[in-house]
């Protein structure tokens, strides 16, 4: 988890291999090309549709020697992939963009999987104020799962947006109170109200964090 923040473009080794290797299309959902630069692309879903649709969006970068693909969908979407990216120009200029995947996979809170791939939601907000501290050069955020492309500065305030609930959390253990009374007390700031905050998640991410995970 520490590490999926850590870059601005990502080489996947052999991914065209796999995306070839992509059978069956599981569903009919359309491919949505954005073009982020006139060398990089993003691949996402129609945002009439519903459900997985074609699943995490697919960054494309066209370099001098070939193309590099971050995230190649659910199964099923490789032909489609590739004909979206024999679309592609190859002119290339700085792209200034950072795919993110689940680190920030939309304007709200993340679902943390503790139990299956033991994340921990408390490293989850020191991982993206490190990463806000340390990357430079980045205009665009290529998001895990929205469908429009995001801002540095969304990413600048959803890491603070995520840090506020951390230390709201340990706030409260230090005084007593139980994840309940966390949760019930919680609401979010004025200045980060354009980020989700089902109740679920907080519940979930409360009750981690006040069990140090």
């Amino acid at each position: 988890m520490r590490r999926a923040l850590c870059l601005t473009t990502l080489t996947v080794a052999g991914v065209l291999l796999t995306v070839v290797s992509n059978e069956a299309r599981q569903t009919g959902h359309r491919i949505r090309p954005l073009e982020l630069a006139d060398s990089l692309y993003m691949l996402t879903s129609d945002p009439t549709e519903q459900g997985m649709r074609t699943g995490g969006n697919t960054a494309v970068f066209v370099t001098s020697t070939g193309v590099v693909l971050v995230d190649t969908k659910i199964r099923g979407y490789g032909r489609d992939i590739l004909a979206e990216v024999r679309k592609i120009t190859d002119q290339l200029r700085a792209a200034r963009t950072m795919h993110t995947g689940d680190m920030m996979a939309r304007k709200g809170l993340p679902f943390i999987d503790s139990a299956n791939t033991n994340g921990s939601a408390t490293e989850f907000g020191a991982t993206l104020l490190k990463a806000v501290d340390g990357i430079r050069d980045v205009d665009t955020i290529i998001p895990g799962h929205a469908d429009d492309p995001l801002t540095w500065e969304d990413l600048v305030d959803y890491a603070a947006f995520y840090d506020n609930l951390l230390t709201t959390v340990q706030q409260g253990a230090a005084d007593g109170r139980s994840p309940a009374q966390i949760v019930d007390g919680y609401t979010v700031p004025d200045q980060y109200r354009d980020f989700q905050a089902p109740a679920n998640r907080v519940e979930s991410i409360v009750q981690l964090i006040h069990a140090g995970q």
